[in-house]
């Protein structure tokens, strides 16, 4: 009797468990949201293996934007598949990673027409793969858009300060987390990615991102401070046609403690064609935001400078002469009225 009860109880056990495994295995299936279901290539070009072997040979390939079905997925040394079938009927393997799902492509792309009218405040590129955000924030992974791959360029527009997660839940972009004490922050940007028809804007990681100075500036940034942003404000020749480029140039204290500033001076290089070198006609230390905004028509620019602390910009007028020096005034708001009703 005792006997028989302890062949039905782990008749019980076993059956309960195999119901557990397979509810387990359909619910993964159903949380991964991958079999039965559509994304869409994120990379320049995708080769299409026929196994998700090392040794597997390639089946076809695919090019940025395509749309293609998941038929399948798996697990390989860590490293997530998909098998899809692309539009021309090709089907083959490829790495979850280098697809984005439609919602992440819709976010995108809907952020990126916000932010159309957006100049760009300065380039870079990414020193490593890192994670393309809609939000700025890596507490969770729930915000990805997509990864994007080592030396990507990028076009920086805005600037944000958030604090820095106790635990890190990304180690592909940020750096160990600091340990509790002193509350520290981390710097993102919003960026726009050029000739990225899949995901074209969202926000990245600030410490996984190198600037693209211009080169000519690279060694121009004043005493204790880097540059953070520039725009061009046109070109000058000598007689030979040789030319080199004007610059605003946005810069912020290396070690000062208002990190809350995008920026907190800013300045003109000037480029004379003849010494073949930079002078700085203007400079003015000013505490402000991403994005400032540059008109220029012909000779003449106006340069509206968010502010720390105001609502109202700041507006200057920058006035290119016939000698290539530039002169600058700073306009009252009754002054400034006028280009306001321009934009």
């Amino acid at each position: 009797m005792t006997d028989g009860r302890c062949r039905i109880g782990w008749s019980s056990v076993l059956l309960c468990l195999a119901v557990v495994c397979a509810l387990s295995a359909l619910s993964a299936c159903s949380d991964s949201g991958h079999a039965g279901s559509t994304a869409i290539v994120a990379l320049e070009r995708l080769r299409l293996r026929s196994s998700t072997a090392e040794a597997a040979r390639t089946v076809g390939e695919l090019k940025g934007g395509d749309h293609v079905s998941i038929l399948d997925h798996a697990e390989a040394e860590g490293v997530a598949w998909v098998q899809v079938k692309g539009p021309d009927g090709t089907t083959g393997w490829a790495q979850m990673r280098n697809l984005v799902d439609q919602e992440a492509f819709d976010k995108s792309h809907q952020l990126s027409d916000q932010l159309k009218d957006i100049q760009t405040q300065a380039s870079g590129r990414s020193k490593a793969t890192l994670k393309l955000r809609l939000t700025p924030d890596r507490t969770s992974d729930e915000n990805v858009l997509n990864v994007l791959q080592t030396s990507t360029e990028l076009e920086i527009l805005r600037r944000d300060r958030r604090p820095r997660p106790v635990i890190a839940s990304d180690a592909k972009d940020t750096k160990d987390a600091e340990p509790a004490g002193d509350q520290k922050y981390d710097e993102w940007f919003q960026v726009r990615i050029p000739n990225n028809q899949v995901t074209p804007a969202g926000w990245i990681y600030g410490g996984s991102i190198e600037l693209q100075i211009p080169p000519d500036i690279i060694y121009y940034p004043s005493a204790g401070r880097r540059i953070v942003g520039w725009m061009s404000l046109g070109e000058a020749k000598d007689e030979r046609g040789r030319a080199g480029e004007h610059f605003l140039v946005l810069e912020r204290e290396m070690f000062g403690k208002e990190q809350d500033s995008d920026y907190d001076r800013i300045k003109i290089l000037a480029y004379d064609p003849v010494m073949r070198d930079y002078s700085t006609p203007f400079r003015e230390d000013i505490r402000g935001s991403f994005p400032i905004r540059l008109n220029r028509e012909g000779k003449r620019a106006t340069l509206e400078v968010p502010t720390i602390g105001s609502d109202r910009p700041v507006i200057f007028q920058i006035q290119a002469t016939d000698a290539g020096k530039f002169e600058t005034s700073r306009l009252t708001p009754k002054e400034a009225a006028p280009h306001k009703r321009k934009k």
